[in-house]
């Protein structure tokens, strides 16, 4: 493949899926080698160690696999990425349950309502065609007082789109790999409503983004932001309730 295109120095954007089109994730160069943030739909991990490849890396120089949740647009990579590399994959305690197939991916989005059963059925729909991820064990399991992930990323809990939803920041760098926190398509938003457990939850963890200091944003839908992107964020943050 293309080399992939380098967003900020050391950040390479990897869209993923159908035509790149179903969601993005990201190898970072970290001091300790390559980290990979975000698996992508299922069949993704050959994408993502034919990109490693292109920059002149090995599979098995990966120091990390950084999830920012468990939907299965973000860890259908995964498994392959694990057998490849065996490098550690790191996730939220809230996230666990999901990867390691203890939770099956169609019910996440069904919710109380008739559009969160709506969107149940519908997600069911595109794990039968697309197929569901494979269940992979995480090595590395964050809670809300971890400061540090392998790779010396800082994780950055942002609940709402999903219980364990985390953001990653590479501080000295300021760089945000933000994941659904927030999506840039069209323009910054909300994640979707539909697709959010907790939308008050999640309007009070782009607040807290809004508070860190980042000069690049990545997510996982949507272009990143190269330039500002933490006034960006807050100017967001402010048009927001709660």
């Amino acid at each position: 493949m293309a080399r992939p295109v380098e967003v900020a120095p050391g950040v390479f954007h990897l869209p993923l899926g159908i035509l790149g089109q179903v969601s993005n994730g990201y190898i970072w160069i970290s001091d300790e080698g390559p980290v990979v943030i975000d698996a992508g739909p299922p069949g993704a991990g050959t994408t993502i160690i034919d990109a490693l490849t292109a920059l002149d890396y090995r599979s098995q120089d990966v120091v990390a696999l950084l999830v920012t949740h468990g939907d299965f647009d973000h860890v259908g990579g995964l498994a392959a990425l694990k057998q490849a590399c065996d490098a550690p994959v790191v996730a939220a305690e809230g996230e666990v349950a999901l990867i390691e197939g203890r939770v099956p991916h169609q019910t996440r989005l069904r919710q109380p309502s008739a559009v969160g059963r709506v969107l149940g059925l519908l997600a069911g729909a595109a794990i039968r065609v697309i197929g569901a991820p494979d269940p992979v064990t995480v090595d590395v399991v964050l809670t809300p007082v971890s400061d540090t992930s392998p790779g010396g990323l800082r994780p950055i809990p942002t609940p709402g789109h999903t219980a364990g939803h985390t953001s990653y920041l590479a501080l000295q760098a300021g760089i945000l790999f933000a994941g659904d926190a927030l999506r840039n398509q069209g323009g910054l938003s909300t994640p979707p409503r539909m697709a959010t457990e907790d939308m008050a939850e999640a309007r009070r963890s782009i607040k807290q983004l809004a508070m860190l200091s980042f000069g690049v944003a990545c997510f996982g839908h949507g272009s990143p932001i190269t330039q500002n992107a933490d006034e960006k964020i807050r100017r967001l943050a402010e048009t927001l309730p709660g």
